[in-house]
């Protein structure tokens, strides 16, 4: 991630993989349709050039194209250029993945340079609040994750008699060998710029043998005392988990769990739901069986600082593995960061992303994924953070 670009907007997820369904097939048919569909229709999947889910886009400009999961840029900047070149702003209003490597024009946003233009705050980024690379235990996943503890990463204290509510989880259909804990939703205030924000994590633990990917959340219903249903009818919500391979070297996806590991479900429903909700049901399912790539990405540190006026965090990755990975296949890739109080318990979630494709072989030089407009975030010291990645090219 280059410095200065502007990032998605905290706290939304696109979850247009509900488009997905299983084929009516049967036998080596039915195996074909699906990776079919899945490659060209599955936004949660990383890996052969598909797109990645993403946060809904940022606002003016984004979010129609969040939406699709492409990931467009919103009213805080446009994407910065690449290579050399004399280098111009980037709009206000967000361009398209931009500049070539003479530094020409970056889609709606203008000229691109050596370090790219800069949207919104029109300032480059600063990183003096503080850096944390102490590891809190195992990382939840073996691939692509770490929870890691240092400076506060929000700027609002975090209050959990106010601020999060704990509900059991009701499942229907599962998965087995998968283990859901409780459901914790909690709350953001919300600033001058920004409304309040309500958002579920789940953790799901594999305490099982196999290795299922696409994992997903189905009919997911936010339930009130009396047992009425909250929430419209739920698209599928892809967990997010470690990264798996479904397509034998060419196809990967970050919706995987294997044997011992953990992710989560996220979610982002209205904020009356946070009062409202006395528990919740769903039904778990998953497209594939996986197996782990070779390649990590592994996050090692967080840095603090500003871009611009707004709190930024930085995370540094490297791949620790044993083959070469592609990060931002695409242009894009995307990872949560689950906020974790003193109590170990989650506190909401950031999004953080990186938009220079890069080949990263092992102990290769690292690769950067950025989260802005943290104000409003938990001021909590510790984040399990997970990234995404994809096969060589």
């Amino acid at each position: 991630m280059k410095e200065g670009a502007s990032l998605h907007q905290k706290g939304r997820i696109d979850r247009s993989g509900a488009a997905v369904k299983r084929p009516a097939a049967s036998g080596a048919e039915a195996l074909a349709l699906m990776a079919v569909g899945l490659l060209l229709a599955l936004p949660a999947c990383s890996g052969g050039g598909g797109a990645s889910t993403p946060p809904a886009g940022g606002g003016a400009g984004g979010a129609a194209a969040g939406a699709t999961g492409a990931g467009a840029r919103g009213a805080s900047g446009g994407n910065p250029g690449g290579g050399a070149g004399a280098g111009g702003p980037v709009l206000a209003s967000g361009g398209a993945p931009a500049g070539s490597a003479g530094g020409a024009a970056g889609g709606s946003g203008s000229g691109a340079g050596a370090t790219g233009g800069e949207g919104g705050d029109a300032a480059t980024c600063v990183w003096t609040l503080g850096s944390g690379s102490e590891a809190v235990g195992a990382p939840p996943t073996k691939n692509n994750s770490a929870d890691l503890r240092g400076p506060a990463i929000g700027g609002v204290p975090f209050v959990a008699t106010t601020a999060r509510r704990v509900v059991p989880v009701k499942v229907g259909a599962t998965i087995p060998g998968l283990s859901l804990g409780q459901a914790y939703l909690t709350l953001t205030q919300g600033s001058v710029q920004s409304a309040a924000m309500a958002q579920l994590t789940i953790p799901v633990a594999n305490q099982g043998t196999d290795h299922p990917c696409f994992i997903q959340a189905q009919n997911l219903h936010y339930l009130s005392a009396a047992a009425a249903t909250l929430n419209p009818t739920s698209d599928p919500i892809y967990l997010n988990g470690s990264v798996g391979d479904v397509g034998g070297g060419t196809f990967y996806t970050h919706t995987c769990l294997a044997p011992g590991e953990t992710g989560y479900v996220l979610d982002s429903p209205s904020p009356a739901n946070f009062s409202g909700t006395s528990s919740i049901e769903l039904d778990l399912a998953s497209l594939l069986s996986g197996q782990s790539p070779a390649g990590h990405l592994t996050p090692t540190r967080y840095e603090l600082g500003t871009c611009g006026s707004r709190r930024s965090l930085r995370v540094t990755a490297i791949n620790d593995g044993l083959s070469t990975v592609t990060v931002a296949m695409g242009g894009l890739a995307l990872g949560p960061g689950i906020l974790l109080d003193a109590s170990g318990l989650p506190a909401g979630w950031i999004y953080l992303d990186d938009e220079e494709t890069v080949q990263l072989a092992p102990g290769g030089q690292p690769v950067y994924f950025i989260s802005n407009d943290l104000a409003t975030s938990a001021a909590v010291t510790r984040v399990q953070i997970f990234l995404q990645f994809d096969p060589p090219m």
